[in-house]
């Protein structure tokens, strides 16, 4: 993700969010003590397609390498670039230009960067709240309560904690299901199930390649998800595959959050595997509350 480096006094390069402002004021995100640096100096901001940088009328003005810039003229920024701020001395160098990533800011300050394309709070190992993009460029949060779209800004209270989301400007013509230049339509899934359903190997066929999905521990809900759509495809059932989440939480076992984290662990089985968006393999809506698998080609091999 995006960095940026104070050259004079500091090493460490500062990750960009989104959007942030860039000065000396108390709510500047970025901010530089410099006496030459207006309260509201610029703007580094990400447009969806790259970085930019804007003056914002600033009393001594901005450089971009050297040459300063015209106020409210976005300028754009690419690696190794050496941005000034109230005077040419005061130099910043842009350290890394690529896309933002989903975060969360907790009030005290503190960052969680989401893994891949799915940000899980207060972590990855027992999510309460996931928020991850969906095939048409929503952001959208899950929790084992609620599900519905978010945007930057949003504020989530977990146990008592506020967390701010970050949540950049995405292409919604670039989100598909994938492994490499695998599509949806190119992904299947097979199981092998024994001892009636308490044995489960998953695998992912990409391409002719045959991965193996694990752990194992994940694949009840997987089996569940799996059954419904076939099922459903048989039997041409409109559902189509969805299945009440109270339904499945009692056939599974998975009660309260433990069917949200299993849900989360899932997809991350199979991002482990290489789809890109894995969240598009577990699909949740909220009215009315209910789980499908998203992957459409099933093969299931019970023993």
């Amino acid at each position: 993700m995006a960095r940026i480096r104070k050259r004079q006094s500091d090493p460490v390069a500062v990750v960009l969010l989104p959007n942030q402002v860039v000065g000396r004021g108390h709510d500047c995100r970025l901010r530089d003590r410099d006496p030459h640096v207006s309260g509201h100096h610029a703007e580094l901001r990400w447009s969806g397609r790259r970085w930019e940088l804007e003056d914002l009328s600033s009393h001594n003005g901005t450089w971009v390498d050297g040459v300063r810039v015209r106020p409210r003229q976005p300028v754009a920024l690419v690696d190794e670039m050496v941005l000034a701020f109230g005077r040419p001395e005061n130099e910043w160098e842009v350290v890394d230009t690529a896309p933002p990533v989903p975060v969360a800011e907790c009030g005290d300050g503190s960052l969680i960067v989401a893994r891949g394309d799915i940000l899980a709070l207060p972590g990855d190992e027992e999510p309460m709240v996931t928020v991850h993009r969906t095939g048409d460029g929503v952001w959208w949060l899950e929790s084992a309560d609620e599900a519905g779209p978010v945007t930057t800004g949003t504020m989530v209270t977990i146990d008592g904690v506020p967390w701010t989301l970050h949540l950049p400007v995405v292409q919604a013509s670039t989100l598909t299901l994938q492994a490499a230049a695998a599509t949806p339509g190119s992904v299947q899934l097979r199981l092998q199930v024994q001892q009636e359903g308490r044995h489960v190997d998953a695998f992912v066929v990409l391409d002719g390649d045959e991965l193996a999905v694990g752990p194992r521990s994940n694949h009840q809900l997987l089996l569940a998800l799996a059954r419904a759509r076939v099922e459903d495809r048989l039997q041409r059932d409109p559902r189509e595959g969805w299945r009440d989440q109270a339904a499945l939480s009692a056939a599974t076992g998975l009660e309260g959050n433990a069917l949200n984290v299993a849900v989360h662990r899932l997809r991350r089985c199979f991002e482990a595997v290489g789809l890109r968006d894995a969240a598009a393999a577990v699909e949740r809506r909220s009215a009315p509350r209910e789980l499908r698998l998203g992957i459409e080609e099933i093969f299931i091999d019970e023993r």
